[in-house]
């Protein structure tokens, strides 16, 4: 039986990830791995920062979608949903850097 949803605990870490995996075959989770470039984005799991990229974790299917959010100073924030299902879920992102005004810098 899975544990209750208050005892799911997403962390990018090779223990959460282990305790995690038995939801993965009932398909009430997905192992993500996501990439970005430049690398070293914040990565934000329904408003929860889970570490940066490159990062590898184990999302678990709740009854809305979920959302993440890859954020890095000087570029446009990636926003993602995701509806796991047992299948794995790469992402790599190529982000995109904001437009400088031309009254900036000089």
């Amino acid at each position: 039986a899975a544990p209750p949803n208050e005892a799911v605990i997403e962390e990018a870490t090779i223990e959460a990830t282990r305790r995690l995996a038995p939801l993965i075959a009932e398909r009430k989770a997905s192992l993500c791995t996501v990439s970005t470039t430049p690398s070293a984005a914040e990565v934000i799991l329904d408003g929860k920062r889970l570490g940066q990229t490159p990062i590898v974790f184990v999302m678990v299917r709740k009854a809305q979608a979920r959302q993440l959010t890859l954020s890095l100073p000087g570029y446009h924030n990636a926003l993602y949903s995701f509806f796991p299902d047992g299948n794995p879920a790469p992402l790599t992102v190529n982000l995109h850097k904001e437009a400088i005004s031309p009254t900036s810098g000089q």
